[in-house]
C-alpha cells in the first residue's frame, strides 16, 4: 500500500490518534491548574497528596481514552514512541507509524491550544507552565529514568496484550501512568511521550531539556521491543472482536491455517470452556476457536421453568452466543457426524444442501445429554421434553391452550377432565421446578376462567422412587413433599410412567391418569452423536475421560459436563450439574492451552458448593457448604445466587426489575401461535382408544406403522387393518366426514399427514391421487373394508 493510498484509507484512525492525544492534553492541562495554580484550594494539600491525585487523574484519563470507541478502534497509542516501538516489531507498517506519529503531535499541540483558550493566564503562570515536563533531578538522571519507566510501559504493554490478560491492557497502561506520576515525576518531570512534551514545550517556550524526551522513551521502548520481539500479537492496546483494525487488515495470510479448536454444544459447559479459551490464547492469532450449536443464543437453564408462568421474560432468559464469545467463530447448525480418524466434524448443510466440514486439532465434546423416550410406548409422540427454550414455550402455550379450551367444553366431561389434568413424571430437580411453576401458574390464573373451578384443576408427578430429591437430604425432600401437598400437587411416589397416549398418562402398575398435557423431564440418555462414536464409555453411555479431561486414550479430544464421567479424586465422579460444568470448563481451557504452548495439565478437582431448588413461591429448598435450608430464605437465596450468575449487568437487571413486578402484578395469559412445522406427524394409541370417530371432519390421512386397529360402523366391527395399511383417506377426497370409527385393537403407531399437505402431493403426483381413488373404490364397495 502507497502513502497515499494509506492515508485515504486509513485517515479516521489517524484523526482518532490525534483527537484522542489532544483530549489527553487537555486533562493535563486541566488538572494541573485544579491542583498547582497559587490560587487553587488544593494548594492546601501537601505536594505528594496533589502528586498523587494527578496520577490518580491522568491514570485514569489514560484508560477512558483506551476503551474508548475511537481508542478501540485506533489502537490508542496516543504517543509516537509507542507507535514506532510497533512499527519495530512489525505490526504496523512504515506509512501508517509515519501518519500516526504526525497526528499525534498535531492531536498534542492542539490539545494544548485549546486548554490555552479555555483556562487563559492560570495555565500561562510559572507554577502550571502549560503542564510542561521538565527534569527534577540532573539531565543525566532524567534521561535514564525516562528510558527505564518507558522501557518497562512497553514490555507490559506487549506482554500483556499478547497474554490469556489481552482485554486489561489498558487498565496496566493506565496504572502504570498513575505510578510514574507519583512516583517517578520528582526525577524526569514523567513524559514518555515525544509528542506529549512536545506540546508543552511549544506553550511554555522552553527546548533546553526537549532532547530528554525525544530520545529516552523512544530508546526504552525500542529495547522492550527488541527484547520481546518473537511474541505474537497486534498494535492495539484494545482489541475487541468486531471492530475494525487497520493493522490486522494488512497482515500477509499465514501460510498454513491458524490451528483450530472446536467445540460442540451450546450449554454451560461448551460456552464457559470457549470464554476461558478466549481470554488464555490472547490476541496471538496461532488459534481460532470455532462453536457449534444449534441455536444461537445461551440458555441460563436453572431459571427455565420460570418461563412457564411468564415471570421473567423470554429474552432475559439467553443471551446470544456472539456477544458472549467475540472471538470464536459461532456455527448455528446440527451436528451431522464426527470422523475421529480424519480429525472432522460435518455439520447439517443450510439454505443449500452442500457439505460442511470443519476440521480440528482440538476437539471439545459438551453435547450434553437428550430426553429418549426409547422403550416407553407412546412418549415419542405424546410426552413433552423439558430441556430448552424452545419446550419451555410450548409447555406454556399447550397449558394455556388446554385452559381456554376446558373453559369453553360443555359436550364432553371426560376431556374437560383431561384437559385441567396436568401431568409431570420425574422427581428429581427438574420435575420438583417444572411442576411447582406448572401448579402456581394454573392455580393463579384460574381466576380469569369464571367456568374454571379451581377444584377441577389437578397437577400430578409421578416419581419412581419413594421420595422426591433424592439430591438432598432426606429433611429437604420431606419438606419439600410437604410443600407440594399443600399447595394442590398430587403426588404419585413409587410409580413409574410406561406409556402414554395423547388423552393418557399410563403408569407401570395398570393405573392410567386422564391427561392431555404429559411432561417427562426423564429419562436422559447421551447423545446420539456421542452414541454413534467409538470412545470409551460408562454404562449409561457417558465418555470416560481422565482426571484432566481428555478422552481416554485419544489425544487432542476432550469432554466435559453431561456427557462426560468426570472422575473426581476422591474417587468418585462429578455430578452433571452446571457448577461442575463451568468448572471443568476452566481445566479444559487450562490443558488444551498447555497441549497447545507446553506447560503442566491440571486435575480436576471440585467437589461442589451446594444444591439448590425452587418450589415455587417463595420456598425453595437448598444445601450450601453443609448448612440444610429450606423455605423463604433458601428461595431468596436461590434467587439471589441465580441472579448473580446470569451472563451480563444487563440481563440481570432485567430479571430482578422482573421479578418485582411479579411480587405485585397477576400473571400473564398470551399464548403466542406459532405455525406448527411438523407435517407429518407420528402418534400412538393404546387399545380401546379411538383414532378417530364415525362422523369426524377428515382432517388427516393415517399409515399404520406398527399394531393393529379396527374398522369400526354402527357398533360392528367391518375389518381390521394391519402394519403398511393406509386408512381416513376417503373422507379427504370426497371432502365428506369420516364414514366409519378406527379403534385400536392393539398397540398402534401410525403416521399421519394434513390434508392440504396430501392434496398438494396428490396434485403433483397423479399415480399417488389413483391409488389412493383405487383404495377408496375397493373399500366402498359393500362388506369391504371401509374407512
Amino acid at each position: 500500500m502507497t502513502p497515499r493510498a494509506a492515508f485515504k484509507a486509513h485517515w479516521p484512525e489517524y484523526a482518532m490518534e490525534a483527537a484522542g492525544l489532544g483530549a489527553f492534553m487537555v486533562a493535563a492541562c486541566v488538572f494541573t491548574v485544579l491542583l498547582e495554580h497559587p490560587a487553587s484550594r488544593a494548594q492546601a494539600l501537601d505536594p505528594t497528596a496533589r502528586r498523587a491525585l494527578m496520577g490518580l487523574a491522568m491514570g485514569l484519563t489514560a484508560v477512558v481514552l483506551i476503551y474508548s470507541p475511537w481508542g478501540k478502534r485506533s489502537g490508542a497509542h496516543l504517543n509516537p514512541a509507542v507507535t514506532l516501538a510497533f512499527w519495530r516489531l512489525g505490526r504496523v507498517p512504515a506509512h501508517d507509524a509515519f501518519f500516526y506519529g504526525a497526528a499525534q503531535v498535531v492531536g498534542g499541540i492542539a490539545g494544548v491550544a485549546l486548554a490555552s483558550l479555555i483556562l487563559g493566564q492560570a495555565l500561562e503562570h510559572p507554577s502550571t507552565n502549560f503542564a510542561a515536563t521538565l527534569p527534577g533531578a540532573g539531565l543525566v538522571a532524567a534521561f535514564a529514568a525516562e528510558i527505564a519507566i518507558s522501557f518497562v510501559l512497553m514490555t507490559v504493554v506487549v506482554r500483556v496484550s499478547g497474554s490469556q490478560f489481552a482485554r486489561w491492557t489498558g487498565v496496566c497502561a493506565g496504572a502504570l501512568i498513575a505510578i510514574y506520576i507519583f512516583a517517578e515525576a520528582p526525577i524526569s518531570g514523567m513524559s514518555m511521550n515525544p509528542a506529549r512534551s512536545l506540546a508543552s514545550a511549544l506553550g511554555a517556550g522552553s527546548f533546553a531539556t526537549l532532547w530528554i524526551y525525544f530520545l529516552g522513551p523512544p530508546l526504552g521502548m525500542f529495547a522492550a521491543a527488541f527484547l520481546h520481539r518473537r511474541h505474537a500479537g497486534c498494535a492495539k492496546l484494545d482489541h475487541p472482536a468486531g471492530v475494525r483494525c487497520i493493522f490486522c487488515e494488512q497482515r500477509p495470510p499465514p501460510v498454513e491455517r491458524p490451528k483450530r479448536i472446536v467445540i460442540l454444544g451450546g450449554g454451560f459447559g461448551a460456552v464457559f470452556a470457549a470464554q476461558q479459551l478466549e481470554k488464555q490464547l490472547g490476541a496471538r492469532g496461532d488459534y481460532e476457536i470455532v462453536l457449534v450449536a444449534k441455536d444461537n443464543y445461551f440458555v441460563f437453564q436453572p431459571m427455565l421453568p420460570e418461563v412457564i408462568s411468564g415471570t421473567i421474560g423470554l429474552l432475559d432468559l439467553v443471551s446470544p452466543l456472539r456477544r458472549l464469545l467475540p472471538a470464536t467463530e459461532i456455527h448455528v447448525r446440527e451436528v451431522e457426524s464426527i470422523d475421529l480418524k480424519n480429525r472432522t466434524v460435518t455439520t447439517a448443510s443450510g439454505f443449500l444442501p452442500h457439505p460442511h466440514v470443519i476440521q480440528y486439532d482440538h476437539l471439545v465434546l459438551a453435547l450434553g445429554t437428550v430426553t429418549d423416550f426409547r422403550g416407553l410406548r407412546g412418549l415419542p409422540e405424546h410426552a413433552l421434553p423439558f430441556k430448552n427454550l424452545n419446550d419451555a414455550l410450548y409447555l406454556r402455550n399447550h397449558v394455556i391452550r388446554a385452559l381456554e379450551e376446558a373453559a369453553i367444553e360443555r359436550h364432553d366431561e371426560k376431556l374437560r377432565r383431561q384437559l385441567l389434568t396436568f401431568v409431570v413424571a420425574g422427581g428429581g430437580f427438574s420435575g420438583v421446578e417444572v411442576v411447582a411453576e406448572l401448579n402456581d401458574f394454573v392455580r393463579g390464573v384460574a381466576a380469569n376462567y369464571r367456568q374454571i373451578d379451581p377444584c377441577e384443576i389437578r397437577v400430578v408427578l409421578v416419581h419412581s422412587q419413594d421420595r422426591i430429591l433424592p439430591e438432598v437430604p432426606e429433611k429437604l425432600g420431606r419438606f419439600a413433599q410437604r410443600i407440594l401437598r399443600e399447595r394442590g400437587v398430587e403426588l404419585l411416589l413409587n410409580a413409574r410412567l410406561s406409556a402414554a397416549t395423547g388423552a393418557e398418562a399410563v403408569l407401570a402398575d395398570g393405573r392410567a391418569i386422564p391427561t392431555r398435557t404429559l411432561v417427562s423431564t426423564v429419562p436422559s440418555f447421551a447423545h446420539p452423536l456421542i452414541e454413534a462414536l467409538a470412545l470409551p464409555k460408562n454404562k449409561g453411555g457417558r465418555i470416560l475421560v481422565t482426571p484432566e479431561l481428555q478422552v481416554q486414550g485419544l489425544e487432542g479430544v476432550w469432554a466435559l459436563g453431561d456427557c462426560a464421567q468426570v472422575p473426581t479424586l476422591d474417587g468418585g465422579a462429578a455430578p452433571p450439574t452446571a457448577q461442575h460444568a463451568t468448572r471443568q470448563a476452566k481445566v479444559v481451557a487450562q490443558n488444551v492451552l498447555a497441549s497447545i504452548r507446553g506447560g503442566e495439565r491440571r486435575a480436576f478437582d471440585f467437589k461442589g458448593l451446594g444444591k439448590m431448588g425452587s418450589l415455587g413461591r417463595h420456598s425453595a429448598v437448598a444445601e450450601v457448604f453443609g448448612l440444610q435450608i429450606s423455605g423463604p430464605l433458601a428461595w431468596f437465596l436461590w434467587r439471589s445466587i441465580y441472579l448473580m450468575k446470569l451472563p451480563g449487568f444487563g440481563r440481570r437487571l432485567k430479571v430482578a426489575v422482573s421479578w418485582t413486578f411479579d411480587l405485585f402484578l397477576p400473571p400473564e395469559l398470551v399464548q403466542f401461535r406459532f405455525a406448527d412445522q411438523r407435517l407429518l406427524v407420528r402418534e400412538h394409541f393404546e387399545p380401546g382408544q379411538e383414532v378417530f370417530r364415525q362422523g369426524d371432519l377428515g382432517d388427516r390421512i393415517y399409515a399404520i406403522l406398527e399394531g393393529e386397529a379396527e374398522v369400526v360402523i354402527r357398533d360392528q366391527v367391518v375389518a381390521r387393518l394391519g402394519a403398511g395399511e393406509l386408512f381416513g383417506e376417503m373422507a379427504l377426497l370426497d371432502h365428506t366426514t369420516r364414514s366409519a370409527t378406527i379403534r385400536c385393537a392393539t398397540p398402534l403407531s401410525v403416521w399421519s399427514l394434513p390434508k392440504k399437505e396430501l392434496e398438494l402431493l396428490a396434485q403433483g403426483m397423479p399415480e399417488l391421487r389413483r391409488s389412493l381413488e383405487q383404495l377408496r373404490e375397493r373399500r366402498a364397495r359393500p362388506m369391504a373394508r371401509p374407512a
